[in-house]
């Protein structure tokens, strides 16, 4: 075409001439320029006319014209019959006119609802073009609620992880009860991304929480007021029906395989479902079990919130199945005990009524219940609860298991009295005897925690240590000696197996063991008894762990005088 004809395109009788003028340019620089300047008068000047006209080059031959229709019809305010042309636009061979009328149609969608065109742009998220692709997930996002329920739900199968989130989101508004809904979000929990059903859960916990149900109130008797009672027990009877599902959904999700989901579930899954179903505590009992550190401490945590609000609900059933675990030990899973131990700890360390039970535990037949239910008393023993820790009657206390007959219950019960504030020397004392007992782990246990717990003033339990260097002081001498040999030979780790009682020098290397634990140094235990008496004395009183500034004047005057 010539420069006469360009001017001619600019002046055509109408706008059917102008874009037949404007069809026939050859250069296509000059025919988006025609083009540019046509939807600029257009936007100007908006009439049926150029509607018309642009309705009509929307099926030209020309895929330039058709885009610059489409593009000139979505940005027109008429709905309508311009709807129906984007949307049949949508299936246009030219990529430049899909596009365009996905733009075009993410408007139309905001103004109405129409389900003809959200399935033409439904159909487009499977296109081969990337950018039509991409364009389609934005008009979804932006436009999920102008989409059925039905078509919503089919937006689970889409290959695009934020299609799937977003028609999962879009359930949160729905009626619960509704069973495509139900459906959709049971699907929504299977999906291969693990976000998808964590969006899931959310929207699933939104369905538990509070009622869509109106209760009639009110003591009238009359018929109709009878009539609405019942169409509202009946209603609520429906409701907790679908309660019951979602529930089951969420429990079913606490045995996903990411430990993300399983902790999502945990912290949306509301305390109030442990008063209407035994199921969430079961299931979060079973998690004790779990490979996942962080899903094992959430799942305590849980279960210590969810048993305290039934127990304050007088719902004892939950508190019951955390103790029945501690009843019937599974031997070949001691984290689901410790877990159990733990939960029973928060909630009997202030000395309830449920203490009772825990401490009946420690006459249990089974060992691994025994020294369960001794760490399930480390709150009540920190807080010195007095029936834990001494009972004038026959009734169990942890002290009482330090003579235990299983080693593993007496090291449990060492390991409890390790929580005693410092401070409390009566409490500790019992723990000498364990210095004497016949298992090299029981002994230094003990003895670790006679160190840990004695403090400067505690020197009466102090010189109780000295005393069995005394008793037995040819053996605390070879066990001193064994100091400077840096070998095992007569150091303290050393034990003799197959014996019922503790030797003189398993009694001393406990008690060495003990005192050098509270920072006496190995030169003066070296000295013997007498100067480790001196040297406790003297530490008492404020000074280190030290000989007196004439002890050794004085001892050699009283070995002078032996002589």
């Amino acid at each position: 075409m010539s420069a006469q004809g360009y001017v001619s395109a600019g002046q055509a009788s109408s706008h059917e001439d102008e874009l037949e003028l404007i069809a026939e340019i050859q250069d296509p620089m000059l025919k988006e320029r025609f083009l540019h300047m046509m939807m600029m008068k257009a936007r100007c000047n908006e009439s049926p006319g150029v509607v018309a006209a642009m309705i009509q080059a929307a099926e030209h031959q020309d895929p330039h014209v058709r885009t610059a229709a489409v593009e000139l019809l979505s940005e027109s305010n008429i709905v309508g019959e311009v709807t129906d042309v984007l949307a049949k636009a949508l299936e246009d061979e030219d990529p430049s006119v899909r596009l365009h009328a996905l733009k075009g149609l993410k408007n139309v969608c905001a103004r109405q609802e129409n389900e003809k065109v959200a399935s033409k742009i439904l159909s487009l998220s499977q296109d081969r073009v990337p950018t039509i692709r991409e364009m389609v997930q934005e008009v979804i996002l932006a436009r999920i609620d102008s989409f059925t329920t039905s078509m919503r739900c089919s937006m689970l199968e889409n290959e695009l992880e934020s299609i799937r989130i977003a028609a999962v989101r879009s359930f949160e508004l729905e009626d619960r009860a509704d069973s495509r809904v139900m459906e959709g979000l049971q699907h929504a929990l299977v999906d291969g991304h693990p976000v998808v059903r964590m969006n899931a859960i959310h929207v699933i916990a939104r369905k538990l929480q509070g009622s869509s149900l109106e209760t009639v109130k009110g003591h009238n008797t009359n018929s109709r007021s009878i009539a609405l009672k019942k169409s509202s027990l009946e209603d609520e009877s429906e409701d907790l029906k679908v309660k019951e599902h979602y529930m089951k959904l969420l429990i079913r999700a606490l045995r996903d395989e990411c430990d993300d989901v399983v902790l999502s579930v945990l912290d949306h899954l509301d305390f109030d479902s442990v008063k209407q179903s035994r199921g969430p505590v079961r299931s979060a009992i079973d998690l004790f079990a779990h490979k996942s550190s962080a899903v094992r401490r959430k799942s305590i945590s849980w279960i210590i919130s969810a048993v305290k609000q039934t127990l304050s609900s007088s719902q004892d059933w939950a508190y019951d199945l955390v103790l029945g675990i501690l009843k019937n030990p599974d031997t070949k899973n001691t984290d689901e005990l410790d877990s159990a131990a733990e939960v029973l700890d928060d909630i009997v360390s202030s000395g309830n009524s449920r203490m009772k039970d825990v401490l009946d535990l420690l006459q249990h037949s089974s060992p691994l219940t025994r020294a369960a239910s001794l760490r399930a008393l480390h709150g009540a023993v920190r807080n010195l609860i007095k029936p834990v820790l001494w009972n004038s009657g026959s009734s169990p206390t942890v002290i009482g298991a330090l003579r235990d007959e299983d080693k593993r219950v007496r090291i449990a019960a060492i390991a409890s009295l390790s929580n005693v504030p410092s401070g409390n020397p009566e409490a500790i004392r019992p723990l000498l005897k364990c210095l004497e007992d016949s298992e090299l782990q029981v002994r230094n246990q003990a003895a670790d925690v006679i160190a840990g717990s004695l403090t400067r003033q505690d020197l009466q339990l102090k010189l109780e240590l000295v005393s069995l260097l005394r008793k037995y002081s040819g053996a605390a001498q070879a066990v001193t000696k064994g100091f400077e040999m840096g070998g095992k030979y007569l150091s303290l780790e050393v034990g003799f197996t197959g014996r019922k009682d503790a030797s003189a020098h398993d009694i001393c290397a406990a008690a060495l063991r003990a005192l050098r634990g509270l920072g006496v140094p190995d030169s003066i235990l070296k000295l013997g008894a007498h100067a480790v008496e001196a040297a406790v004395e003297r530490h008492a009183i404020g000074f280190r762990y030290e000989l007196p500034p004439n002890f050794m004047n004085q001892k050699h005057s009283e070995n002078h005088k032996r002589r």
